[in-house]
Order: C-alpha cells, then structure tokens, then sequence
C-alpha cells in the first residue's frame, strides 16, 4: 500500500489524471479557488477508456517523479474500468502515492479500496486541497504568534532585569551617600570637639 499523506508534504505538487472532457478539471479548480496557486500542479488528459490505458498512463507517470498521482473523473457509465484487480494491483505497486477522486457519492469503484486516499467527488477533493492550504496558514499564522510571544518575553524578562539592577544599584549608591554623610559629620562632630579642647587649653 502507499503511505499516506503526512503533514510535512502538505505543500507537495499534484498530478492530475482526467478525461478528455474538462469538466472535472473545472470542478475541482472551482472548489480549490485561489488555493490552487500554492500547488504545482501538472494535468493530464486521457481516455478512461480502458483499465490497460489507465494502467499504462499510471506506469509512466510513475516513474516521472511526481510527489502523488491525481484521478479524477466525474460520474455516469464507464466507471466499471475502476474495479479492475490489474489496475488495483498497479496502484498497490506503485511508488507514488495515487488519490482518486471518482464519480458521485454513491459510486465506489473497488480502486478506491487501495487508493492513498479517495475522496467521493472531485469538488470534495478540490475542498481537501482548499482546506489544506488554509489549515496550513492558520498554523503558521499561529507559529509566528506563539514566535512572537516568545520574543517579547525574553525581552520582557530582559528588561526587568535591568531595570532591577538599576535600582540595585540605586540602593547602593544610597547606602554610600549615607555612609559618607556620616563620615562628614563625624568629622564636624571630631573638629567641634578639637576646637572645644583648645579652648580649655588656652584658658589654661
């Protein structure tokens, strides 16, 4: 089985195989709207026509180098060529991971069954792809936020620490201006008590 999508490869390019008729495309374009500019995404147009030109087609691009693998087709007759257990087989073997997105509600070919992922309309998968994209700016809308706040703590943090070694240091400035404030009238108090012991000398 292919592995499923993971978080990381949100962003990765989509390969798109559909029908002659654009009428999917357009579905899909129209449910994605502006999200589909942040996608690289490839189209392929080719007959459904039978489950060995599906398998040949899925063959080649395969070995292309493509990051997931697209089908898509809308409902009505000739789904059948999607229950074909050598075009299951096929997708099971692959190295890219293949997502389907086929018919109505109601139709579930049996390719679904090993699909990466299978969306039931290709307007749904279009939805994915939109939910996607803004799921992934509202994460990093959300990591910038939690960045920012991280930020401004450490600077929070920083300038309480300065502002405490200001007034640290205000208080030891206060304590030297008492201390020599003292030592000033000591020595008043020692030259008044000089000045007094002269006295008594001379009178002497």
């Amino acid at each position: 089985m292919c592995p499923c999508i993971s978080e990381e490869e949100r962003n990765a390019a989509i390969q798109y195989l559909v029908e002659t008729v654009p009428r999917e495309t357009l579905l899909v374009t129209s449910a994605i709207g502006t999200a589909l500019d942040h996608y690289d995404v490839t189209t392929h147009r080719g007959k459904f026509s039978s489950p060995e030109a599906i398998t040949a087609l899925l063959c080649q691009l395969d070995s292309e180098g493509y990051d997931y693998i697209a089908l898509i087709r809308g409902g009505g007759s000739g789904l059948e060529v999607f229950d074909d257990l050598n075009l299951a087989a096929t997708v099971v073997a692959m190295q890219t991971p293949v997502l389907t997105a086929l018919g109505h509600e109601v139709d579930h070919p049996f390719i679904e069954r090993v699909a990466c992922r299978a969306f039931i309309t290709p307007t749904a998968f279009g939805a994915w792809l939109k939910a996607v994209v803004e799921e992934t700016f509202e994460e990093l809308s959300q990591s910038k936020a939690v960045a920012y706040n991280e930020v401004k703590k450490q600077y929070d943090d920083q300038v309480k620490r300065l502002e405490q070694q200001i007034e640290d240091a205000k208080k030891v400035g206060e304590r030297q201006a008492e201390f020599i404030k003292d030592l000033q009238k000591q020595i008043e108090e020692g030259g008044r008590s000089a000045e007094e012991i002269r006295k008594n000398l001379e009178k002497t």
